[in-house]
């Protein structure tokens, strides 16, 4: 890559709006050798990070749909662009079946993936270590956003790969760069590395304090790695990312933690909520999540400029699909109307009747697609904020709030609850809070977003109720809590090590 003409190109954007910024971080790439040379070498390194994190067989596709069918929310349909029976190898992920071989393949893909951007990272971050050329300008912030997006992609593999249990096997928690044989940890050895690392970030990153500001920055022409903090791994993203692991690792005094780390997020006013949801209309909720990353609620989104293609291909799969296992899951008897509710609908496919839609396609997730790409006349829900992926949102540190305080403080519990329940077009919540209802609303809030399944993994039920057409429930055990660790891992390392 001649560097000279990258960063041309960058220069190129300082006056364009802030997608064009963005689409301009898609010609980074990494590992090249002459990146470490300066400043705006090191720049395009760390923005090539954000671009394989952002990629279909990571966070732009793979991770949160594979997420999902194992949390229940997919009904069985075909593969898109496949002949095979209906199902193919979702069938397989949705009953936890991880020794189908197209569910093995698919894991494999996704482990190798992931350790391969941690070899990147680590890559940086030795490079940083032994930096000796002229000062960098943002050098903590480099380091901090390295060690940070490190610690949540070793978070998510533990969560899908890892025992749930401490004192089990979890996986290899890679920090070197090279051909180093990494042993495994146990699970618990695991969360006290990724919270030293994101530990390490906070303290790293507090430059954010005044860069991450509500309303948003404008771009920075001067400086454009401190423009558009949210699209980085940012302090409040490493803060909220504290606050999801302490709740899954659930020691005594963890819940604590999180809920420490959650309010913090949530009491800098950074992240607002939508009002009290009489300021908007459900029309709110299809642009500010049709393909975009919230402009608002957003802590941490990766710009992706092929959402559309990449989901379309699937939820919009005439011959079946990716269709929602529960059409009506935001539908209610009282007369509150949840705004979440538009996530789920027929699409408006251009040139098509109403009746061919809805005999064609009928009730399909709609809620990562933007809508002018499927209908070019639906003008007016245009997505508000940049394309791509919402990895952490503000509504995830009101329910861990909630979930600290309701036994300890229960009227301070319904008070946060209430606020974000009220955001959603519901008012008020009546009657008394249980970790039942917080759960109900974790799995509404965080359809396509590949958290839930994370959260029945830390429960660890017995019993896993299967979507509605398949029926009954699934006998669960620690086999079927982990996805399958390709059987290459196990071949250089002696038995003692895993």
């Amino acid at each position: 890559m001649n560097r000279v003409i990258v960063l041309v190109f960058l220069l190129g954007v300082f006056f364009s709006s802030c997608e064009d910024f963005l689409t301009a971080r898609d010609k980074s790439s990494i590992l090249e050798d002459d990146l470490f040379t300066d400043q705006e070498g090191i720049e395009e390194a760390m923005y090539g990070l954000y671009v394989t994190l952002a990629k279909g067989d990571m966070y732009g596709e793979t991770f949160q749909q594979t997420i999902d069918l194992l949390g229940q929310y997919f009904a069985i349909g075909k593969e898109a662009g496949s002949d095979a029976s209906a199902g193919g190898i979702y069938d397989k992920i949705i009953m936890h079946d991880h020794t189908d071989q197209r569910a093995i393949d698919r894991y494999k893909k996704m482990w190798q993936t992931s350790y391969k951007f941690v070899s990147d990272v680590n890559k940086i971050l030795e490079r940083l270590e032994i930096w000796d050329g002229k000062r960098l300008k943002h050098e903590k912030m480099y380091k901090g956003e390295a060690l940070g997006v490190r610690a949540y992609v070793l978070f998510d593999l533990l969560r899908m790969y890892g025992s749930a249990l401490e004192e089990n096997r979890g996986i290899p928690y890679v920090t070197q760069y090279g051909m180093y044989v990494t042993p495994f940890s146990t699970t618990g050895e695991c969360y006290e590395k990724i919270i030293a690392d994101l530990k390490a970030a906070e303290q790293l990153l507090t430059e954010d304090e005044s860069l991450l500001v509500y309303p948003r920055l404008p771009e920075n022409m001067y400086d454009l790695f401190t423009s558009e903090r949210v699209s980085h791994f940012n302090l409040y993203a490493v803060k909220a990312t504290l606050a999801r692991v302490y709740w899954t690792r659930g020691r005594a005094g963890d819940l604590d933690s999180a809920g420490m780390y959650a309010r913090e997020v949530i009491e800098s006013g950074r992240f607002p909520l939508p009002s009290d949801g009489t300021t908007i209309s459900s029309t709110h909720f299809i642009r500010c999540m049709g393909g975009t990353v919230n402009a608002d609620e957003a802590i941490f989104g990766l710009y992706v400029s092929n959402m559309y293609d990449n989901w379309s291909g699937e939820l919009l799969l005439q011959s079946g699909g990716w269709l929602p296992a529960e059409p009506e899951m935001y539908k209610r008897r009282d007369d509150k109307f949840d705004y979440r509710n538009e996530w789920i609908g027929v699409p408006n496919i251009y040139n098509m009747s109403l009746a061919d839609r809805i005999r064609i396609y009928g009730d399909r997730y709609l809620k990562v697609l933007d809508r002018v790409l499927i209908n070019p006349g639906d003008k007016d829900l245009a997505g508000i904020g940049f394309n791509g992926a919402n990895m952490i949102r503000i509504p995830e540190m009101y329910l861990i709030l909630v979930e600290s305080l309701v036994e300890s403080s229960p009227e301070e519990a319904k008070i946060f609850f209430n606020k974000y329940y009220a955001s959603r077009g519901m008012g008020n919540f009546e009657g008394d809070l249980t970790i039942e209802i917080i759960d109900e609303e974790f799995r509404k809030e965080f359809v396509l977003e590949g958290q839930y399944w994370f959260r029945l993994k830390k429960r660890q039920p017995d019993k896993l109720k299967l979507v509605p057409q398949i029926g009954g429930e699934l006998t669960m055990d620690e086999d079927k809590w982990n996805l399958n660790i390709p059987d290459e891992e196990f071949e250089y390392r002696d038995e003692s090590t895993y």
